[in-house]
């Protein structure tokens, strides 16, 4: 388990429910809310408990995560700058986040961002599946241990219909 998973990539909020899955990054909600507003052209974000994840993104959180992350992104931050706190302003931590991620400020400009090989697809389903958290399961951690719920497609069931049935009918 790492460490740097417990905690916000980009204020160091403890407890991240959210991540970056194409920086390899967990999020606190502040930071993932800033995120989204930057663009999916520099990070797209997802919920660790709500969203779908495709095994792709579950394996670049695992191969990159905060630290391997942190080590490109911030390699070239001036001394004695003062890095963004969950006590920091909201336009402090915006102003990090879109310098270090959109105007690339801090990292090295003759190498690429960390990245994972692709992983090859399965050639049963190209479908992401949806990941519930499992009871007492924390999700604080790179690749948290989820249970596979097959989506809709997966399990033979029509688009319309979920797990708590059909909800797009209206009653008779």
């Amino acid at each position: 388990m790492s460490a740097a998973a417990q905690y916000c990539a980009d204020c160091k909020a403890s407890r991240p429910r959210y991540a970056s899955t194409t920086l390899g990054i967990w999020l606190c909600n502040r930071c993932y809310g800033i995120h989204r507003n930057v663009g999916a052209h520099v990070t797209r974000t997802k919920c660790v408990g709500l969203d779908s994840w495709s095994t792709q993104e579950l394996h670049r959180m695992k191969s990159i995560g905060n630290e391997r992350a942190a080590s490109y992104w911030e390699s070239q931050v001036p001394d004695g700058y003062i890095r963004p706190s969950p006590k920091s302003t909201n336009e402090e931590v915006e102003k990090w986040i879109r310098d270090k991620y959109e105007k690339k400020l801090y990292c090295p400009r003759d190498s690429p961002p960390p990245s994972v090989p692709e992983l090859p697809e399965k050639p049963t389903s190209s479908t992401p599946h949806r990941y519930k958290q499992e009871q007492g399961v924390n999700f604080n951690i790179p690749l948290p241990r989820m249970k596979v719920i097959p989506t809709s497609s997966e399990s033979g069931v029509g688009g319309d219909e979920d797990e708590f049935g059909n909800f797009m009918q209206a009653p008779s």
